[in-house]
C-alpha cells in the first residue's frame, strides 16, 4: 500500500505519486490544508500527471490508436489496387451493356440481336476480305425495307445474305423479318488479335416504299464478339 508523508501544515515532506513540485497535494483524495488555498485550475488538462503507470497508459493508447490508423490506410490502399486492377473488365463489361440494350431495343427501323467478326483469307460476298462480320439483323417497321450499304468504321462493306454471293445489292427484309447479314472488307486490320471484342460504328443506308436512300446512324457503338 502506497504512504504519503505529509506534516501538519498540510505540506509534503517528501515527492511521492500524488504531490505537485510545490509539495501540495493534488489528485484523487488529495488532503488540502487550511492554511494554504488550492489553485484554481486554469484550463482543460491543468492536472499535472506525475505517475509512471498513468503516463504509460497513455502511451500504450496513443501507440494503440496509431496501429488502428495505419491499419486503416492499408485497408483503403488495397481496397484501391483492387479495384484498379478490375476496371479495363468492368469498362468492356459496361460497354457490351449499352451496346445491347441500343441495339437490341431502341434501334429502328433496323436492330441487331447478334454479331460475330472473324479474320478472313478468302472473298466474302464475292470480294476478297480480311475481316468477316455476320449481323443478325431485323426490320421493326412494318413495311418491307431494302438494304442498300453498310458502312463501319466511316467505310463501305461489302454485304450478302448470310455469305450468299448471289444477294448482293439484293437484300430485302420484309416487316418484321430478321435475316443473317455478312460483311467483307478488305485491309482491314483484325480485330480479333488477341481481344475478346470490337467496337464499330455502324450505320445503315436502305429504301423503303416512302423514302429512298434513307441513313441509319447509331447512336452507340456496336460491340461485335469475336469467334
Amino acid at each position: 500500500m502506497r504512504q504519503t508523508y505529509f506534516a501538519a501544515n498540510g505540506q509534503c515532506r517528501k515527492r511521492p505519486c500524488g504531490c505537485a513540485a510545490n509539495g501540495t497535494m493534488i489528485g484523487q483524495g488529495a488532503i488540502e490544508s487550511t492554511l494554504s488555498i488550492a489553485r484554481p485550475l486554469r484550463a482543460q488538462g491543468a492536472i499535472e500527471l506525475r505517475c509512471g503507470t498513468t503516463a504509460g497508459t497513455l502511451r500504450g493508447q496513443g501507440a494503440t490508436e496509431y496501429l488502428m490508423l495505419l491499419g486503416a490506410v492499408l485497408v483503403v490502399a488495397l481496397v484501391g489496387v483492387s479495384l484498379l486492377s478490375y476496371t479495363p473488365s468492368v469498362a468492356g463489361d459496361i460497354m457490351q451493356q449499352e451496346s445491347q440494350l441500343y441495339w437490341q431495343g431502341q434501334a429502328k427501323p433496323f436492330t441487331i440481336a447478334g454479331s460475330k467478326a472473324a479474320a478472313s483469307a478468302g472473298a466474302v460476298c464475292g470480294g476478297a476480305t480480311s475481316m468477316n462480320v455476320s449481323l443478325v439483323m431485323k426490320n421493326n417497321e412494318n413495311w418491307r425495307l431494302e438494304l442498300d450499304e453498310v458502312y463501319v468504321d466511316s467505310q463501305e462493306w461489302n454485304f450478302c445474305i448470310d455469305g450468299n454471293a448471289s444477294t448482293i445489292g439484293n437484300v430485302s427484309f420484309a416487316p418484321g423479318e430478321e435475316r443473317v447479314v455478312s460483311l467483307g472488307k478488305a485491309g482491314v486490320p483484325n480485330w480479333c488479335g488477341g481481344s475478346r471484342s470490337y467496337q464499330a460504328r455502324v450505320a445503315f443506308k436502305y429504301n423503303s416504299p416512302y423514302t429512298a436512300g434513307k441513313i441509319q446512324n447509331g447512336t452507340a457503338k456496336l460491340v461485335v464478339n469475336c469467334g
